[in-house]
Order: C-alpha cells, then structure tokens, then sequence
C-alpha cells in the first residue's frame, strides 16, 4: 500500500509539467486574422478588434457597473475575457467556464420582441450570469480547481437547476434598469393562456415542457421562480442557495436541501405557490369576453415591424400566424389588399429601412454540419 501511494505522489508532483494552452472551437466567429485590441476594467479585459474602440468603452463602462451591483458573492481579481466579436450575424451573448471568459455578439436586432436598449441589456444579463459563476467557483468547487482546472465551475454548473440561471439572471437585468423581460408579460403569457383555459399542467410538465402542449422553457419557468420567491424571502434567499451549492455539490440535489433549508419548502411547492399568485392575478383581471377564442384559419394573427417608403401609396410588414410562415408582404394603403412578396428563412431580429432598402439577417442551417449557420 505504502508503495502505491509513494507512487502516486512521485507522479502527481515529480513529473515535470509544461502549461497547456487550449481552446474550445465554436462556429459563427469573425475572421482570427483581425487585429485585436483590449480594455481593461477591474479584472474585465474587453477584447475587441480594431475600429470598434466606442463600443468596447460603452461594452466596458456598462460591464464595470453592472459587475458592482449584481455580485452574488465576494468578488475576485481574476482576469475575465469579454470578448466583443463584431461580425457575427447572432445578437445574442454567452457565459462559458472553459476557457473562462464572456462573448458578446451585439449586433442591433435583439430589441425586435422587447423594445429595450439592447446593447445595455445584453451586458446586464450576461454579466449576472459572471456573478453565477464566481459564486460557484468557490467552498468545495474551488478546491476541485486544483485537480480540474476551470472545468470546477462546470462541474458546480449541474448542481443549480438550468431555470434558475436564466430566471435570476432576468431578474437582475430588470432591477436594475427600467428594462427587461420582468417588465413585459412575453415569459407569462403561456401560464396565463393555460389558467385561463383550465388547463393547468404538471410541475414536472412545466419543468421538463412537454412534446404534447406548448409549454414554456426555462427562461419563463425561471422568471416565474425567482420573482416568486424573491418576492416571498427577499433578495439573500438565492445567494445562500448558490453558497450551499459550493460547498455541498456532493449532494447532487443540494439545490433541494437548500431551498428545504431556507424555506422550509421544496421546489414543488414553490412552484405551486407562484403558478397560484399568478392565478389570482390573471384571473381576477379578465373580463368574461376576453376569454381565449379559436384562431380562425388562415387568418394572420402577427404583424411586426411596419415601413412606408416616402410619397408611396404602400407600406411593408411582416405577417405570421400558427398556419403560415413568417411573410414579407405589401399592402396597399388605398385598397388595403396585401400581396405576400416572399417568404424568407430564419430571420434574426429587427429589419432596418432606408428610403429604397431593406436590410435583414437570415440564418439558413448548413446541410450536414448542424453547427455552423449561414447569413
């Protein structure tokens, strides 16, 4: 026995060891050629190419700010990538623990559901989700760094349910903005669709969506959670519930013993309880004609984003229903007659005019590699 331990030990700390450096491939990247240059905030280091040095400063002066004020837990020094990619077709942004850093893609466009400052809304949620991770990188989880490297926070990340990321994260951005996805009713409309038809699923149907009903996903299962319990235990309830998830991992479902722990309820029985504050809300609130009535068929229940060239008798918009697909069509202002012009692929976010353009994206799925996306 005493043999096998020597031997570990002379191979844990006597072979020499060179650092490696690794980095996960993602697709949809601008060019590596660019020339690449970096802010630094605190321990932020936005990193971003040439010509894009007034965004970087705003993505910089929001990040620095929003880091101070939606902190889970006592903040490190460590430096942390933001990297800004300027060419991308996605408005969107992410959070990833190996190599640890943030991605931005921040093209305009995301504001096409919610009207917000989109840029502001992306550094503030995707900052919280920053905060996640630190709160998890510590206890337990930041003793496994020594033998799992960054993977420790990834190892953390399957402890907390993946509602409660997002929903906490959409609650800080609407606390501290007037903005954000609390503030509009989008990521409670199928809950209140089903109160009001009676038909109310399953915790486990909301919790793991359905394949038979139109179930939200966890970005509205988590609103409703976090703004639920905020609101019942105040603000702490969740930082508690992350630190206990740190230093229990081991437990698997530490997140459970913790809720039990702070509010003497499970997971269950907080859901039960918001999916009721809910109810009496809608429903006190509906008028008796205001019941859910059937979609008549072939009729276009969505029209978005409205434009009328200049001294022209037509405008344009954009028209969708349950039965058809999203349509690009002409109407005319005289006549009201619509002619649909072409139906287009997976459009991504807002379309801008000009007095004789008209510029969107479209994302079209590469045949074979089902990561890569076309513009």
């Amino acid at each position: 026995m005493k043999r096998w331990v020597l031997l570990f030990l002379s191979l844990g700390f006597g072979v020499p060891t060179s650092r490696l450096h690794a980095q996960y491939l993602f697709e949809s990247h601008e060019p590596t050629t660019f020339t690449r240059r970096q802010i630094c905030v605190g321990p932020l280091r936005v990193i971003y190419r040439e010509n894009l040095d007034s965004l970087a400063h705003v993505v910089a002066r929001w990040g620095a700010f929003y880091r101070g004020v939606t902190a889970i837990s006592p903040q490190r020094k460590r430096p942390f990538p933001l990297v800004l990619w300027g060419q991308t077709m996605i408005p969107n942004g992410m959070v990833v623990w190996t190599p640890s850093r943030m991605e931005l893609y921040p093209l305009t466009g995301g504001e096409e559901r919610t009207p917000v400052p989109w840029l502001q809304h992306l550094v503030s949620h995707e900052i919280r989700h920053y905060a996640q991770m630190e709160a998890l990188d510590r206890k337990l989880l930041r003793f496994l760094y020594y033998f799992l490297g960054q993977q420790n926070v990834g190892v953390g990340a399957l402890v907390p349910s993946n509602w409660y990321f997002e929903g906490d994260a959409i609650h800080s951005e609407s606390k501290y903005a007037p903005f954000g996805r609390v503030h509009s009713a989008v990521h409670l409309q199928a809950y209140r669709a089903d109160l009001l038809d009676g038909q109310e699923l399953s915790y486990d149907q909301y919790r793991f969506r359905s394949f038979k009903y139109n179930v939200p996903d966890h970005y509205g299962f988590g609103t409703m959670m976090i703004e639920s319990t905020v609101s019942r235990y105040g603000e702490n309830l969740w930082p508690c519930v992350m630190e206990y998830n740190a230093k229990y991992p081991f437990l698997i479902i530490s997140e459970t013993f913790a809720l039990k722990k702070f509010t003497k309820r499970n997971p269950v029985n907080l859901f039960t309880s918001a999916l009721r504050e809910a109810d009496s809300i809608f429903i006190r609130r509906v008028e008796p004609g205001e019941r859910p009535t059937p979609i008549a068929k072939g009729e276009y229940q969505s029209e978005r984003q409205p434009w009328q060239p200049n001294g022209y008798p037509f405008r344009f918009q954009w028209v969708s229903d349950l039965s058809h697909p999203l349509a690009l069509q002409r109407i005319d202002t005289i006549t009201k007659r619509s002619k649909t012009l072409f139906h287009p692929g997976a459009k991504l976010g807002a379309a801008r005019y000009g007095d004789s353009v008209a510029l969107w994206i479209e994302a079209v799925r590469h045949p074979r590699w089902s990561g890569v996306v076309w513009g």
